[in-house]
């Protein structure tokens, strides 16, 4: 089964990052969160493209929590050796992205119920600081509204712009200590995998966040409160 799953890894996978990882310029469509995962500085490394590439395909739901990371086929797409590739996993590792098992090698991190039932519930406060602090200016209002619309069509990855909003606030409010611990939760990533363990539609949900998101971009922080806390919680009382 193992073998059968890695043949079905490599075939899909393949071209895909062959023609998206480029060698000397880090990938601009990626996550807001994902900036602050790592702590990085100046020109990005070769190490941290292939880290990030890894991340990407958590991201967009192409690598599942409980899949096993094949050094062969990963040393082959991203034309690398498996030093550099060993590194970007002890990385991942330490951002609670990937579990590095003795005598198993690396797997996609898998969260139970109960992880993420507390993950959520930092979200409830973390986010509350967030919108507690934030002035948005009418350039932050036309950067954040997409972010806020694109929920609606997002189906189980609906969790990555509700994250980058989050993350995007915290950055505004010059809070990066904050901005760093949410993109930590790995909730943004790990979306598909949250809702499918709690077994929550998004559609219970999303209405609530928009309406806290548009509350805060019309400087109506009581609200934006309320909704906020209201969506987080209405997530763990679904699930709970």
């Amino acid at each position: 089964m193992a073998y059968a799953q890695d043949i079905c890894y490599e075939n899909e996978h393949k071209n895909y990052v062959q023609n998206n990882l480029v060698a000397d310029q880090f990938p601009r469509d990626f996550s807001i969160v994902s900036s602050n995962l790592f702590q990085t500085s100046g020109k990005t490394s070769r190490v941290e493209k292939i880290a990030f590439e890894i991340v990407r395909g958590i991201h967009e739901g192409r690598l599942v929590p409980g899949q096993r990371l094949v050094e062969a086929v990963l040393t082959a797409e991203l034309d690398t050796s498996r030093g550099p590739l060993r590194e970007a996993l002890r990385l991942l590792s330490a951002a609670g992205l990937v579990d590095l098992v003795p005598n198993r090698g690396a797997m996609i991190r898998k969260m139970s119920k109960e992880e993420i039932l507390h993950r959520l519930q930092l979200v409830d406060v973390m986010g509350a600081i967030a919108l507690r602090d934030y002035v948005p200016s009418s350039v932050e209002k036309n950067r954040l509204k997409p972010l806020i619309e694109e929920t609606a069509g997002s189906g189980e990855a609906v969790l990555q712009p509700i994250m980058n909003f989050y993350g995007q606030i915290a950055r505004s409010n010059d809070n990066t200590t904050l901005a760093e611990m949410l993109a930590r939760l790995n909730i943004c990533h790990f979306s598909r995998h949250i809702l499918q363990v709690l077994k929550i539609d998004p559609a219970e949900f999303w209405e609530d966040f928009r309406a806290a998101a548009h509350a805060i971009l019309e400087g109506n922080h009581d609200d934006a409160l309320q909704k906020h806390s209201t969506w987080v919680n209405k997530v763990i009382t679904c699930a709970a």
